[in-house]
């Protein structure tokens, strides 16, 4: 039998803020200890109102990593052909989770919300075609920004994955955003997030997820121009305080500030996420999706 949530959406508003601060940031200088950006262990996102929902898609999961070491019994199978038996339990298991044990999401929109859902959707997804899709990682001050172009923040940085997709033990009849980061997975449904982390499942509700969108002056670490950004200015490598380049050095070289749109995932249980994006009004149109009224 299968585990059926059914979820009633309507006209609710969701939180969120808008801020264009300038915040100068580079990929490698000279700089400070460098500070993780990170969210809470998998735990804080495990609250009582999840519960049921976490503990069947828990179960599910297992089962279904253990339907898939059930297959690498195959390698055997010549040797011991007894242990067909292994990835045979293995098939039964993927075709009982796929099917009658999976967990399904039905939403039901009200006040049109459906179509306020679906581009805020496509916006996420539109971000692939940013030239560069990042998350930030760790960060730090800079010491001497006169050496640093004038930055005053560099940081660690790791290429994140955006597609369309969800796990195959949930049956949903909406389009499910998924973001690969670097220490988890989040998919994004209509009222929630699911946060997949070291092998354990977690939620947080969407309402309460503040999502927003911020505009960065960005100086990549090999002067790299990305093709879809927009150059906010140019700077040195070596500057005074009034922006002359420092004639001190003689291979002082020129070097581009790039705009880039920083996307910031934050919830109440600790969820901490940002995303640069180089293509700076596919941020600017994930930002109206977000805001859009119902």
């Amino acid at each position: 039998m299968k585990n059926i949530f059914t979820i009633n959406l309507n006209s609710r508003g969701i939180r969120y803020e808008s801020e264009e601060p300038i915040v100068k940031v580079q990929s490698d200088s000279n700089v400070t200890e460098m500070q993780e950006v990170q969210s809470a262990e998998i735990e804080a996102f495990q609250g009582v109102e999840y519960k049921d929902i976490l503990t069947k898609l828990s179960k599910l999961k297992m089962l279904n990593t253990f339907s898939s070491i059930c297959f690498i019994f195959l390698l055997f199978c010549p040797v011991k052909p007894a242990l067909i038996l292994l990835p045979v339990i293995g098939l039964v298991f993927k075709i009982l989770i796929y099917t009658t044990w999976r967990v399904s999401l039905i939403y039901n929109f009200q006040d049109g919300y459906e179509a306020t859902y679906k581009n805020r959707v496509d916006a996420w997804l539109k971000l692939r075609k940013s030239a560069d899709l990042m998350q930030k990682t760790a960060s730090g001050k800079i010491k001497n920004r006169k050496t640093a172009a004038g930055m005053s923040e560099s940081f660690k940085w790791e290429k994140v994955k955006i597609s369309s997709g969800k796990p195959a033990y949930i049956h949903t009849n909406v389009k499910v955003v998924r973001i690969d980061l670097k220490r988890e997975t989040l998919y994004i449904l209509p009222d929630k997030i699911l946060i997949e982390k070291n092998g354990k499942l977690g939620a947080v509700d969407y309402l309460k997820t503040t999502i927003y969108v911020r505009k960065n002056e960005i100086k990549n670490g090999d002067c790299h121009i990305p093709s879809d950004t927009t150059v906010s200015r140019y700077s040195w490598q070596y500057v005074n305080r009034d922006g002359s380049p420092d004639k001190r050095f003689k291979d002082n070289k020129k070097v581009p500030i790039c705009w880039y749109g920083g996307i910031y995932i934050q919830s109440p249980e600790g969820l901490n996420v940002a995303i640069f994006v180089s293509n700076l009004n596919l941020a600017s149109e994930l930002e109206i999706a977000i805001n859009q009224e119902y």
